[in-house]
């Protein structure tokens, strides 16, 4: 069973926060934002007209400890990490992470030991980034140009579940948003990257 973080809720991560609860892969959800819900269509499948004005973290609550009562959850309602970095990373096996929380990730990668999956659609083609060791070169290049595509790319299936899952629900954000359904997942992994393309 995985420790799962979720940083930032948008269209993307309240996505794989469902698939995650209903596949019963992870005992340990931790999420982070302090946004409210505005537009449901615009905000991401969990929430709905009812939802209008309340938390997204409260919200989001009240959907997962219906889909899996079991499921332990933390809620940090906060637009800052700084605080609770250390208690992420200790809760976690993998971070996932939204773009609101791209630059403080990288400010604050030395206090972070665990994987971090980031996923981004940008002129109609989606990129996971699995990054294992999480440095701040990377994360800069990720924060300067949203879409690093490395040379030298190996092919290769090698995507650890959570990205998988994320790669699944981007693909489905993809195909009803943009024309041409392309998602590359670059896997950050020992000093060599593989790249996937769907």
């Amino acid at each position: 069973m995985l420790k799962t973080t979720i940083l930032g809720l948008d269209q993307i991560t309240s996505s794989i926060t469902i698939a995650l609860a209903k596949s019963r892969m992870i005992n340990l959800l931790t999420i982070v934002d302090d946004t409210y819900v505005k537009n449901p269509c615009l905000d991401g499948i969990l929430y709905s007209t009812i939802d209008i004005g309340k938390r997204k973290v409260s919200a989001t609550y009240e959907k997962i400890s219906k889909i899996n009562p079991s499921l332990d959850i933390i809620l940090y309602e906060t637009n800052s990490i700084k605080k609770v970095v250390l208690k992420i990373d200790k809760n976690s096996d993998i971070i996932i992470l939204s773009k609101k929380f791209l630059k403080e990730i990288k400010d604050n990668s030395k206090n972070i030991s665990k994987t971090i999956v980031y996923s981004v659609i940008k002129d109609e083609k989606g990129y996971i980034y699995i990054i294992h060791k999480p440095t701040e070169t990377i994360l800069e290049q990720l924060e300067e140009n949203s879409t690093v595509t490395p040379e030298n790319c190996y092919k290769s299936l090698q995507a650890d579940i959570i990205g998988l899952f994320t790669a699944y629900e981007a693909l489905k954000y993809l195909r009803n948003k943009c024309k041409n359904n392309i998602l590359t997942i670059i896997d950050f992994r020992k000093n060599q990257i593989y790249t996937q393309t769907y």
